[in-house]
Order: C-alpha cells, then structure tokens, then sequence
C-alpha cells in the first residue's frame, strides 16, 4: 500500500481484514527504517518509529487562533502540499513562568495533538485515548517535563497495550477562556468565553475524521485527563455540542464543583465578562475599537496586563469554563443531577491526599481555618469541624488538607459515579492511595497528580520507584486500556473491580494491594453533597 512522494514511498497506515475474518493488521511498510506518512484531511503528516511505538508529535487540529482569530472559535487547519515532518512537539500556549518544569517553546499558534500506535499485528482496531492535561486552565501542555527531563504525558507506554494514543494542546488563560461583553456581541450565539473547551471539542472532530487513518477504531474513543482536563471531559460530557464525538470518560481527580481555596472550576457568564472587562481596563483598551485593540497585544503582555503567576494556589485574574448556555447549558451539578450527560460510561477517581500538594505552604491558625471552613460550609460549618478537626493531634493546615481533599476531590467523584450509574452506563470508583518513594511522596504523600507517572508508565527508578510501583503502574493501564476497549476495566491477571452502585458504594484502591473498599470517606462525602448541591435542582 502506498504510492510515492518526494522521493520515497509514503506509506498509509490502515486496518486491514484478513480474508478469513479472523483478525486484521496495521500495515506499516515503508522503504526506509523508521519513515511512514498518514493521509489526513489537510494533508501527509510523516512520523517516525520509536521503541515499537510509532509517533507523530505536533500535527495541527485547526488553524493558528491568532490576530484577527483571536477569541474566536477555532477555524479548520489550511491544508498543505507534500509531506509534513510531525516530529516535534507544537507550541504550548503563552502562560506564566514556571521554573519546576519545562514546555518547550510557547506561541499562540498552539492547536497541535500528537498521536502514538503501536507497530505490527492486532486481532482488531485499538481503541481510541485522547488525554486532555490539566492546569487549572492557566497552564500545561502535551510537551510538560518535569526536570528529571521526562515527558510526562508520553503515549507510548499505553500503545504498546494496545490503545491508539492522543494528547491535544488547547489554549490556556486569557487566551482559552476570555469572556467580555463585546466578544459576545461579535458572537452567533451571543456568548463569549469557552474558546479552550471549544479547541478540545476541534481536536475531538479531527480524531473522528483522522484516526482510522492511524489505525484507531472511531467508535470507541475515550477521553482522559486530570485535574482541569477530568474537569474539561466531565464538561464535554453534558454539553449538546459533544453529542456522538466519544464513547468514555475517564476523569481523574477533577475539582468539578470547586469555589474555594482552589480557582473556580466554573463560572456564571456575567462573572466572566467582568474579568473581561477588567482586563481591558488593564491594557489601556478604551471602549472605542477595545477588542481591536486587544488583538493586537502581544501575549506577554496580556500575561502581565492580568497579572497572571504560576504557582500551586495561582494568582491573578481567574480564567476558565464559563456556564454560557450553549456549550455550558447550565451549572455542571444541575446537568448531572438532571441525568442530562450523554449515557456514557465513567472510569473516575482521586488521591488519598490531594490537597497536600496545593496547601504544603500553607501556614494558618485555629481561629484562620474556622473562618475558612466558614466561608466553605456555610451553614453547614460547625458539622464540617466535627468532621475535620484542628486539635491537639492534627494541625489546622493538615484539617483544611483533609477537608479539601474529601469535600472538593473525593465528593464529586462519589456524586458522578452515582449520577452516571443512575442513568444505567457503567460508573468504576477509585482512590489512588500508593505514596510514591519520591522525595514528593514523602513530604506531600498521596498529593494531587501523583497518579500521572503510573498511568502513563514514566517511572524514573532514580526518582526513587522501585517493583511495587512497576506493577501498581501496569495494572493501572491495563485497568485504563481495558476500560477503553470495552466499557469495563477488569481483565486477567488483576484484581477485580467492581462497578459502582450507591447501594454497595464501593470504591478501588489503588496502592500496593489493590482492593475493592465500601463507603470510603462516606460522611464527609454526604455533607459535601449538602454543600455544594444547594438550590440545584435535578
């Protein structure tokens, strides 16, 4: 198969029936080592082979959202001539400054994804993973390392199980999620604000059109992510725009319904278009020709005209989803508890200790952490410090930890396994509890992300992991994989894992020993429900 281009021969990577209907290949020829090309809808793009794994790094999904494109939908990508290289990571979008790891460079010309399938025979086309990085929608990208140089986010380890693998960059910040009353007005629909959720929802149409070039199969396609990406998927999930786009969702610790300590994970219109407008005034953008004007800027200057920071709590201007009753119809919770979130099938979890990672710094008195329990509870406060309280054993920032990860983490993923299990798809439950032998293990324990380097199998024996953790990670994807092939996670060789149901309400552990756990953080779980689901109707 393939014809020749540019001197050698291009090479199509295609799924093929064997004649006796008994199982297929992927057809990866070539006339020189390492070289294949794949027909898109904008044109060739060339990978190359690595470690059994073919890869394509930087392929654009819609054309650079920059200049007049600014704030605007994403528009598709210009097709090319010939054979595009797609060897390297595209650019991460413009975000603060942050030493701990590393992004590569940076440009608003950022819409890139990057694709990886294993080389040789399959018995039938792999599903589909689309991995969405979190960031709390200020920053990350698919090229993320942290500076034991190891990309974070590499695709290959669940290739080599058996899933065709994509991860997509998506802009970020101002860029991504800027609302303001005049970009609303410019807008068919008369709203403003969600252009990062609309990225992912491009990225979702190019796999649906581009991925059986790959070899992947288009129906079965399965999103995943952490933190603000389980927070975008679980979005997806409950807009009408994402009808018919995925099958699964597999959401990893995601802040759903956050308001407090954390950045909102969402917010009214109106709210959005103030922050808008406070930028403008930032800049100097008078109301005359303002969005002209704002176009126009260059990126650090907007970082700085909104006062953006990296850090683990951070500060600045907030940018993120936006309930525009279009892409967002309505509150997150209210959908959900409507049951008005497509049916699909719902792999969710988090971390034994997620909020260490965000509050290690954190130093606060008694009297400082009853007011914020205050300010998170309301009047439901005083039950809030009978379950999490500041006394002579437990200091007041190890209290909010605690209160944080349960009310923010642990809550939500109980309420969507639920709501989704309501609705008759299949819903699995899951507390990663494993501390990493880390030195981050050690002083954050089971802190949020700490899951990452399992799921994709990057786990560095000179950052301390050892056998245990080699096989807690492979279990991890063969239960990740497994779920996206079938709707189901279980299989051969590891320990069972049970469906959720609110009548047994249990949950997996994920550590050392893997097991199936009843009403884990049950209590604290019900009074989050009381919390954050006031006046929600459904």
């Amino acid at each position: 198969m393939g014809f020749e281009r540019g001197g050698y021969r291009v090479a199509y990577i295609t799924w093929r029936r064997l004649a006796s209907g008994s199982g297929g290949e992927m057809d990866f020829r070539e006339t020189q080592p390492c070289r294949c090309a794949v027909k898109t809808t904008a044109g060739l793009v060339e990978g190359r082979l690595e470690e059994g794994v073919w890869e394509f790094l930087g392929i654009p999904y819609a054309a650079p959202p920059t200049g007049a494109s600014r704030w605007k939908p994403p528009q598709p990508v210009p097709a090319w001539e010939g054979v595009r290289p797609c060897k390297q990571f595209g650019d991460s979008c413009p975000q603060p400054y942050a030493p701990w790891y590393g992004l590569g460079s940076r440009g608003e010309d950022c819409l890139y994804l990057n694709v990886w399938v294993a080389a040789g025979e399959a018995e039938e086309p792999p599903p589909v993973m689309v991995w969405i990085h979190g960031g709390a929608f200020l920053s990350g990208s698919t090229s993320l390392e942290l500076q034991r140089g190891l990309p974070l986010y590499d695709g290959r380890g669940l290739a080599a199980r058996g899933a065709v693998v994509v991860t997509v960059n998506y802009r970020l910040g101002p860029f991504g999620f800027l609302a303001h009353p005049l970009l609303s007005r410019e807008s068919a629909e008369g709203v403003s604000g969600n252009y990062g959720l609309l990225d992912q929802l491009a990225a979702l149409e190019w796999v649906r059109e581009n991925i059986e070039s790959f070899g992947g199969d288009p129906s079965r396609i399965t999103l995943f992510g952490e933190s603000a990406g389980a927070v975008s998927i679980l979005y997806l999930m409950a807009s009408p725009l994402a009808t018919g786009l995925f099958r699964g969702v597999i959401a990893e610790s995601p802040p759903f319904w956050i308001k407090h300590i954390l950045p909102p994970a969402y917010r009214s219109l109106r709210e959005a278009e103030a922050t808008g407008e406070e930028l403008a005034r930032s800049l100097g953008a008078g109301s005359a020709g303002a969005l002209e004007d704002m176009r126009s800027r260059g990126e650090e200057e907007i970082i700085a005209a909104a006062r953006l920071e990296a850090g683990l709590l951070p500060g600045g201007m907030q940018f993120g989803p936006v309930v525009d009753g279009w892409l967002l119809p309505a509150r997150p919770e209210g959908l959900f508890s409507a049951g008005r979130h497509g049916g699909m099938d719902l792999l969710i979890g988090y971390n034994a200790d997620e909020a260490n990672y965000f509050l290690a710094a954190l130093d606060l008195s008694r009297e400082e952490y009853a007011e914020r329990v205050r300010r998170m509870a309301g009047e439901w406060a005083g039950e809030a410090l009978r379950l999490f309280p500041a006394d002579a054993g437990t200091t007041p920032r190890e209290a909010l930890s605690a209160m944080v990860t349960a009310f923010e983490f642990a809550a939500p993923c109980r309420f969507l396994a639920r709501r989704v299990s309501e609705r008759r798809a299949r819903a699995y439950l899951y507390r990663f509890s494993r501390i990493p032998p880390t030195q981050q293990g050690k002083e954050l324990c089971s802190c949020h992300g700490s899951e990452i380097p399992y799921v994709f199998g990057r786990l560095d024996p000179g950052e301390g992991y050892g056998d245990a953790d080699l096989e807690l990670s492979s279990a991890i994807m063969d239960y990740w994989v497994g779920f996206a092939r079938r709707g189901d996670p279980n299989g051969e060789g590891r320990p069972p894992w049970p469906a959720y149901s609110p009548q047994t309400d249990l949950s997996l552990e994920l550590n050392e020993n893997p097991e199936a756990r009843p009403g884990v953080l049950r209590d604290a779980c019900d009074l989050a429900e009381l919390i954050h689901l006031a006046g929600v109707s459904g």
